[in-house]
C-alpha cells in the first residue's frame, strides 16, 4: 500500500532479500488486495440511512446556512461531532451533486489511510510482504471496523488517524520530511483532531507508547532533549490548538445528559455486551469468542512448553493491544456517565489498533521461534495465520454477495418515476419518506433538494426554541436558506 520498500533502523534489511521484480510484483499484490478491500466495503448501491441524511440534507443550504447548522445542532442532533466531517460532505455535494459516493469519500480516503498506515508500520518494523498482507486481510475481516469505510460519519477517519500516529512514530526525528511521513503525522494528529473528539485518548496513549518503543529498541536516547524532538511537540500543538479551537465552537459547548437503557442497544445483556466487545476487538461476525480464546490458550500453552523467557520482542505489542482496550474503554466509561451506550462505534480505534497489535505480537513470535529453532512456537503463529485468513475471505465473499444484493435493491430508486414535489412528505417528521427520497435524489444525481432543507429545520438544534436557549457564534451570518 506504500510506493517503496522502506526499513527500519533498528531492523534493516536482511540480504535475503527478494529482487527487485517480485519486490514489484508483491507491492502490486499490495495495491490490488487494498483496493480490492476499498471497493467491497465502500457502500456502493447502499442506501443512505438516518443518520448519514443529517450530512447529506445539508447539500441544499448556502454555505453560510450550512455554517448556521453545525452550530446549532452539534450539541444536538449532531452532538459529539466537531462538524468538519458535514461541511467537508457539503463542499462534496456541491462539486459532484447528490452522490453517496461524494457523501462517503471522507470515510473511504481514511480507510485508504488506514490500510496503508498498517501496512507502513509493519514494514517499519522489519517485517515482509507476508505480514504486511495478513495486516490487510485481518482489517478486512474486522467487519465492526472496515463497515465504517461505506458510512458517511467521522468513526473511520478516527481508526485511520490512531494507526498513522502508530505509523508515523516509526520514523526517527530526521527522516520525518520526506512526504509520506509528513502525511502519516498530518493526518493522524491534525486530522484526527479536527473529526473526532476520541481522538486526544489515542494520541495521549500512542506517543508515551511510541517513545518506549524507540528507546526499547535503541532508536532513542532516554534524554529530554532528543524525546522532546521525537515526540515532535509543534505538530502535537497545532493539533492541539485544533482540537480546542473546533471543540469550543461545536461539541465542548454543552454536555447533553441522557436517559437511554445502557443496554438496549447492546442486547439487553452484560454477557452480550463483553461478548460483543471481544468478537469486534479480536474476531468478527463469522468467527465467535471461543475461536478467540482457544487460540490465546494454544498459545500460552505454547510458550509454557518452550519455556520462553524472551518477552522484549513480544513485550511491545502487548501493551499497545491493552492500550488499545484501554481507549475502548475509556471512550465507553464516558458514555456510560452520560447514559448513552452506542458502544460498537466507540470502538473503531481500538479494533484497528489491536487488530494491527495482533499481527505484530504473531510476527515477533515468529521471528522469536526462528531464532530459537522452537517448533512449538510456530504451531500458535500459523493458527493465527489461518484463522485471520479463513476468516478475512469468509467476509470478503459475503461482502461480494452483499454487494450485489445491494445492486439489484438500487433498483427501486432507480426506477422511480416521482418528482421531487410528489415526492415530498405531507408530514415535515416523516424521516422514512425523506430518505427514501433522498436515495432517489441520488440514483438521479443532480444537485441536492432543496426540500431537505425543509426537514432539517424541524429537527433540534434548528427549531426557534433550541436557538434561543443555545450559545451560538454564527449570528453575524445571513439567512439565505438555499440557493436561488
Amino acid at each position: 500500500m506504500t510506493a517503496t520498500q522502506e526499513t527500519s533502523p533498528e531492523t534493516p534489511e536482511t540480504p535475503s532479500a527478494p529482487p527487485a521484480h517480485r519486490r514489484l510484483w508483491a507491492e502490486l499484490g499490495l495495491w490490488v488486495l487494498g483496493a480490492v478491500i476499498l471497493f467491497l466495503y465502500s457502500g456502493i448501491w447502499r442506501p443512505i440511512w438516518f443518520d448519514e441524511f443529517l450530512h447529506f440534507a445539508m447539500g441544499g443550504m448556502t454555505w453560510e446556512y450550512a455554517l448556521k447548522t453545525v452550530d446549532y445542532t452539534t450539541i444536538e442532533v449532531n452532538h459529539g461531532q466537531t462538524g468538519v466531517y458535514m461541511l467537508l460532505d457539503w463542499l462534496l455535494l456541491q462539486a459532484f451533486g447528490a452522490s453517496a459516493v461524494a457523501l462517503r469519500l471522507p470515510s473511504l480516503l481514511a480507510a485508504a489511510l488506514l490500510l496503508a498506515a498498517a501496512v507502513t508500520f509493519l514494514r517499519r518494523r522489519g517485517f515482509g510482504y507476508g505480514w504486511q498482507y495478513l495486516v490487510l486481510l485481518a482489517l478486512a475481516a474486522h467487519t465492526a471496523l472496515i463497515w465504517f469505510t461505506g458510512e458517511a460519519r467521522p468513526y473511520m477517519p478516527l481508526a485511520a488517524a490512531g494507526v498513522a500516529v502508530l505509523a508515523y512514530y516509526q520514523y526517527d526525528a530526521s527522516s520525518r520530511r520526506r512526504p509520506w511521513p509528513l502525511i502519516l503525522g498530518i493526518a493522524g494528529v491534525c486530522g484526527g483532531a479536527l473529526l473526532h473528539p476520541y481522538i486526544v485518548y489515542v494520541i495521549a496513549l500512542l506517543v508515551p507508547f511510541s517513545i518506549w518503543v524507540a528507546i526499547r529498541g535503541g532508536r532513542l536516547a532516554w534524554q529530554v532533549r532528543d524525546v522532546v524532538r521525537f515526540a515532535n511537540p509543534i505538530l502535537l500543538g497545532v493539533g492541539a490548538v485544533m482540537f480546542l479551537i473546533v471543540g469550543q465552537l461545536t461539541w465542548m459547548r454543552r454536555v447533553l445528559s441522557f436517559d437511554y437503557d445502557p443496554l438496549a442497544q447492546m442486547g439487553n445483556s452484560w454477557a452480550y455486551t463483553i461478548d460483543r466487545g471481544v468478537v469486534d476487538h479480536f474476531a468478527n461476525e463469522t468467527t465467535s469468542w471461543q475461536w478467540v480464546a482457544g487460540l490465546a490458550l494454544l498459545t500460552l500453552v505454547c510458550l509454557a512448553v518452550a519455556r520462553f523467557r524472551c518477552s522484549r520482542d513480544i513485550l511491545p505489542p502487548l501493551v499497545l493491544i491493552l492500550l488499545a482496550l484501554a481507549t475502548s474503554v475509556t471512550v465507553s466509561g464516558l458514555s456510560a456517565l452520560r447514559t448513552y451506550w452506542i458502544l460498537e462505534r466507540q470502538w473503531v480505534a481500538g479494533i484497528a489498533l489491536v487488530t494491527v497489535g495482533c499481527v505484530w505480537f504473531f510476527a515477533e513470535l515468529l521471528k522469536a521461534a526462528s531464532r530459537d529453532r522452537s517448533r512449538i512456537l510456530e504451531v500458535p503463529v500459523y493458527a493465527f495465520i489461518a484463522l485471520t485468513t479463513v476468516s478475512a475471505a469468509f467476509t470478503l465473499v459475503n461482502q461480494v454477495q452483499t454487494t450485489n444484493d445491494r445492486r439489484v435493491a438500487y433498483e427501486e430508486f432507480v426506477r422511480e418515476v416521482r418528482t421531487m414535489d410528489e415526492l415530498r412528505p405531507a408530514q415535515i417528521n416523516d424521516d422514512t419518506a425523506y430518505i427514501y427520497a433522498a436515495n432517489v435524489n441520488v440514483a438521479r444525481g443532480g444537485p441536492v433538494w432543496t426540500m431537505f432543507v425543509d426537514w432539517y429545520d424541524n429537527l433540534s438544534g434548528m427549531r426557534p426554541e433550541f436557538r434561543e436557549s443555545n450559545p451560538s457564534w454564527t449570528g453575524f451570518l445571513g439567512d439565505s436558506r438555499t440557493q436561488g
